[in-house]
């Protein structure tokens, strides 16, 4: 048998995108679930690498050559109750709209903090609803675009 790893490579690359579509619909839905707009810019299909025994493609959480990949799996899996410290030399800045219960000066906004202790989580997960929510659409798209040819007494194309 041969594979034809063209089609197949698009089938899987149509089948990636239709999840990725998909996450970022659950993850954007006017705000509800509460998940920062950063998750569903992030969402990015990845190159589909076909060999003579398999098939793979990555579905990744990346952002401006960032990975949000901790942001991502903190939303799917909770978090912990932690710590936020600056990455650079200045303090993080948070909107007031944040932090409603705090009570500087109205006209301070933003908040300047050297850390915050942030409360945790719980999870709100959303990459198995959206595999569960298109895994039909993805697998006739993969069908539609997979093909072997039979090699022996004749040549017959199975689709």
């Amino acid at each position: 048998m041969k594979l034809n790893k063209t089609r197949l490579t698009t089938g899987i690359t149509l089948a990636a995108s239709i999840l990725a579509t998909e996450i970022r619909r659950i993850t954007s839905v006017g705000g509800v679930g509460g998940y920062p707009s950063a998750i569903p810019k992030s969402i990015t299909v990845g190159t589909a690498v076909v060999t003579d025994t398999g098939a793979s493609i990555g579905i990744f959480s990346v952002d401006q050559g960032e990975e949000n990949v901790e942001l991502t799996l903190a939303f799917e899996l909770g978090a912990k109750p932690h710590r936020i410290e600056p990455k650079g030399d200045y303090p993080l800045a948070i909107p007031r709209s944040r932090w409603p219960n705090y009570a500087p000066p109205p006209d301070i906004d933003p908040l300047y903090f050297m850390w915050v202790d942030h409360p945790g989580m719980k999870p709100r997960p959303f990459l198995d609803r959206a595999f569960q929510n298109v895994s039909t659409k993805m697998l006739e798209v993969i069908g539609q675009n997979f093909e072997i040819t039979m090699v022996g007494p004749k040549v017959e194309v199975i689709k």
